[in-house]
């Protein structure tokens, strides 16, 4: 009876999270949002009333294999004393 619950809960859990991919992916799909990393999408999520954890949101974008672009850092030939 237990295994045929956690089952049922393991389901629910897998339907849960692909419906959750979307709304990530919406993000990621259209100009600046490119750059963005997981914290800035949980962001851009509650500014559109989805409420996700940082981390679940990490999860599903290390799922989907998107990842943010890393800009190179400012060259800076000055160092002072």
């Amino acid at each position: 009876m237990l295994k045929h619950l956690t089952q049922q809960k393991n389901k629910r859990h897998v339907l849960n999270l692909k419906s959750m991919k979307e709304p990530v992916s919406a993000i990621r799909r259209y100009g600046l949002f490119q750059l963005y990393g997981y914290r800035r999408v949980t962001q851009e999520l509650r500014n559109r009333g989805f409420h996700y954890n940082h981390m679940l949101v990490m999860k599903l974008m290390k799922q989907m294999g998107l990842s943010s672009i890393v800009r190179m850092k400012k060259y800076h030939s000055y160092k002072a004393a």
